[in-house]
């Protein structure tokens, strides 16, 4: 829904009209004399929020907007997980081509080739679709999986008793430049647990570092592995600021 810039009687007279800038701050506002229908008038606002002539805020979903200042008055309820590293930051500060009608996470607005975070979240957790791991620690010895060393599992050896649990990487990248990674227990096990369970990376770190960077440790730190994970977006960075993480960054 976009933002209410006109309101019409029966007569098609208008009532009321408002003229906004990019944040949602009102520019000017005319008012008709003798409007009877208040509740009309003082309805739906910026955005298509709720807006509350008295305070000056807009009403969205979980959170009230500030237009005056073009910030939440809250942080997001979900953290990082709605995609921006300001918790208080509307629409990642892009209103004109972002909205965000629930106080949660932006959503494109009016232009198709915007990619939502909620594309890219999924996106993101869909990469377990793609990994293909051995049936026990015996295989992936067997098949030559490449063992990371304890500063290259930092990332699967969340919460206690997982200390030593050991990461395998596939021998090789596959043709899209991808890889499978499987985690065991020091029991041999296979961990399955929502933090520590083994990812696909949608590029291998031996492809390209960076790539993998961006494409798959990023996603992680924001997101976890599953939408189950229980570890926080500050557990997940501060893990490699407390260790001697590789600069392969291999997640």
């Amino acid at each position: 829904m976009g933002s209410l810039r006109a309101v019409a009687d029966t007569t098609g007279a208008i009532v009321k009209r408002v003229d906004y800038g990019s944040f949602g701050n009102i520019l000017s506002e005319y008012r008709a004399l003798g409007t009877t229908c208040p509740e009309l008038v003082e309805g739906f606002g910026f955005a298509g929020g709720l807006h509350d002539r008295d305070t000056g805020l807009v009403r969205f979903g979980a959170r009230d907007y500030d237009p005056a200042i073009g910030k939440w008055t809250a942080k997001d309820p979900i953290d990082f997980a709605g995609g921006d590293l300001n918790l208080f930051g509307y629409s990642l500060n892009d209103p004109v081509n972002l909205v965000d009608s629930n106080g949660i996470a932006p959503l494109a607005g009016y232009e198709d080739n915007y990619a939502t975070v909620r594309e890219i979240r999924e996106w993101h957790y869909n990469r377990a679709s793609f990994n293909k791991i051995p049936a026990n620690e015996g295989k992936a010895k067997e098949e030559n999986w490449m063992l990371m060393d304890a500063d290259q599992s930092v990332w699967h050896r969340m919460g206690p008793g997982n200390e030593n649990n050991k990461k395998y990487v596939s021998p090789h990248p596959n043709k899209a430049g991808g890889s499978s990674e499987v985690v065991y227990h020091q029991d041999r096990s296979l961990a399955t647990d929502p933090a520590n369970i083994g990812t696909y990376n949608y590029v291998d770190h031996r492809v390209s570092v960076i790539g993998h960077l961006v494409f798959d440790v990023v996603p992680y730190i924001f997101w976890g592995n599953t939408p189950s994970d229980p570890t926080s977006f500050w557990e997940r960075l501060m893990i490699p600021l407390k260790k001697d993480v590789s600069s392969d960054f291999c997640n």
